[in-house]
């Protein structure tokens, strides 16, 4: 079993692999902290899963147990400490203000649209290799900040915020199938693209989307455009990044629910499969 990295911080994404011969065995399924997630099949011998280190997760030992046909294989993974920057902001009272009824169904139709995306299984993986930037611009906000507006309303931003005017091209990090696209009350135009084993990223504020749900595209492809739609101050790319994984409740029920991990290390990372067992799509 190979884990990279091999000492993630609370919020990093990390990747599983392990080999095992028996072409029979497309998935298998491994649990660590509060949820299970899935390994599956990217080459003649070898099996990947991604996983995520929740926000607030506390530094330490974790038991991360891979199900195999025929036994369990349990390894520790730790996990390193991580401070998350806190920001203290004064907006204009429209951005804190109690939503009225009809801006509360909005949101609620929102968050359902949102949360469906992560119901099916992990679908097929459909990438290997480095992750693209999705624009050139610099960082202006980072994963993980803790902020409080005038002094009352308290977030987390759960994504990484790039540089760039209106109309910038946005591109895809990676290949995938569009799963989302639309215009949404706090994070305006977005787009949402499927990489399979679990992993999703999404593209916030968008001035103009250029792909429809159900569209493959490439990586380094055209999506979109950067734009200030939505709740925010001025144009930029909110960049998401998703681990889909079955978070298990103490009565044993299970709920579909996709991680924020940070965006960062993936400009910088790279995913191992061989094509031949990657879903491709030439159109």
């Amino acid at each position: 079993m190979i884990v990279h990295p091999q000492q993630p911080r609370r919020g990093d994404l990390f990747t599983v692999y392990v080999s095992i011969d028996n072409p029979q065995v497309a998935r298998i399924p491994a649990r660590i902290f509060d949820y299970e997630f899935e390994l599956i099949r990217v080459s003649s011998k070898v099996l990947r899963g991604i996983a995520a280190v929740p926000l607030d997760a506390p530094a330490g030992m974790y038991d991360l147990t891979l199900y195999f046909p025929t036994r369990d294989v349990h390894r520790q993974l730790e996990v390193l400490h991580r401070e998350w920057p806190v920001s203290v902001l004064n907006v204009s009272s429209r951005f804190t203000q109690e939503p009225d009824a009809k801006t509360k169904k909005t949101l609620r139709i929102d968050d359902k649209a949102w949360n469906s995306m992560f119901y099916p299984l992990a679908s097929v993986p459909k990438y290997n290799g480095a992750f693209v930037r999705p624009v050139t611009g610099r960082k202006t906000a980072v994963f993980g900040t803790k902020r409080t507006f005038n002094d009352k309303l308290q977030t987390r931003h759960e994504g990484l915020d790039l540089e760039g005017r209106t109309g910038t091209p946005i591109v895809a990090m990676a290949a995938g199938r569009v799963v989302m696209s639309s215009m949404r009350y706090v994070f305006g135009g977005t787009t949402t693209i499927d990489h399979g084993n679990g992993l999703f990223t999404s593209y916030f504020h968008m001035s103009r989307r250029g792909k429809k749900v159900g569209d493959w595209v490439r990586a380094g492809e055209r999506i979109g455009r950067v734009g200030s739609s939505g709740r925010v101050t001025g144009p930029h790319l909110h960049l998401a990044i998703m681990v889909r994984v079955e978070r298990l409740a103490d009565d044993g029920s299970r709920r579909s629910v996709g991680l924020f991990v940070d965006p960062e290390p993936l400009l910088n990372y790279s995913l191992w499969g061989e094509p031949d067992y990657l879903e491709q799509t030439v159109r």
